[in-house]
């Protein structure tokens, strides 16, 4: 096993793309611990992206069947609330459900 992150973080709730070539995780790295964010990054830990960017807990990604899209949950700032979210494997196209 080697390790793919190292932050002094947490990198959570990993999903892999349909072809295994792909992770998305959330992590709370960019944040301070603050609020979680779903990243994506390549198998062997390279091209890592960041792909919300918002107050509360993005957390929870998982690709679709054909790796076209990503859904995952979205708590509010203050986690009194969550929606299910879904976007374009690149981060764009973003909508609730």
């Amino acid at each position: 096993m080697t390790p793919l992150t190292n932050t002094g973080y947490l990198d959570i709730e990993p999903d892999w793309f349909p072809s295994g070539n792909q992770i998305a995780f959330s992590s709370n790295r960019d944040s301070g611990g603050l609020t979680y964010e779903v990243y994506v990054m390549n198998a062997d830990g390279s091209n890592l992206r960041q792909l919300t960017d918002v107050p509360g807990y993005d957390g929870g990604p998982f690709f679709s069947a054909d790796g076209d899209s990503i859904c995952w949950r979205r708590f509010s700032p203050n986690g009194h609330q969550a929606e299910i979210y879904v976007m374009d494997a690149d981060g764009s196209n973003v909508r609730r459900m």
